[in-house]
Formats: structure tokens, sequence, C-alpha cells
């Protein structure tokens, strides 16, 4: 009988109790987030979406809109000009949605420190 091209891997012997790991110990629990530091972090992580936004909008208006060229395609020039307005659009729709969010991160700032006062 002829051996096998892939013979199977040998199987290792079972670990002794002398060389088996030791037990890691339980991790600490961490305490539980303030809610008023998670609301902050996400109030400044809003704001800087809405910055992102707005500067990239403000670098997209004031890029030249027109191909230079000498080509008298005047459809490819108005889906230049289309394209470049729909991105700014998005910018700008993205950066409202991120002011919004950062809104309503500030009314759950004051009710949370309502809360706390009244606490």
């Amino acid at each position: 009988m002829h051996r096998h091209r892939n013979p199977r891997p040998k199987i290792s012997k079972r670990p002794s109790p002398d060389n088996r790991r030791t037990a890691l110990p339980a991790p600490e629990l961490a305490p539980e987030p303030d809610g008023l530091d998670c609301l902050l972090y996400s109030l400044r992580d809003n704001l800087r979406r809405a910055d992102a936004f707005v500067s990239t909008a403000e670098r997209q208006i004031e890029e030249n809109w027109h191909d230079n060229d000498d080509e008298d395609d005047l459809e490819e020039e108005f889906n230049t000009v289309l394209r470049h307005r729909m991105r700014i659009e998005y910018l700008v729709e993205a950066g409202k949605h991120a002011v919004r969010a950062a809104l309503y991160t500030t009314e759950q700032i004051d009710a949370e420190i309502a809360r706390k006062r009244g606490a």
C-alpha cells in the first residue's frame, strides 16, 4: 500500500497540568460614562462634521466650473456644471443634517443638566 500524498496532520498530545496557561484575571469593568460627557463628545463630533462639509462646499464653489479647453461641446460642459452643482448641494445638505444633529444634542445636554440640577 502506498502513502497518501497529503497525510493527515498528527494530533498533538493533550497539555499536562503543569504546562497549561494560568487563568488570566477577569478584566475590570469600566465605570459607566457620564451621560453629559457622551453628549458633549457627540456635539463636538457633529460640529466638526458640519464644519468639514461647509469648508468643502466653499472650496467647491471657488473652483473653476468650466473646462478651459477649446472644445465647443456644450452638452459636456453642461454636464460638468450640473455634477459640480449636485456635489455642492450634497455637501450643503449634509452640513444641514450635521447642524440639526448638533442642535438636537444641545437640547439633550440642556435636559441632562436640568435633570442633574433637580436631583
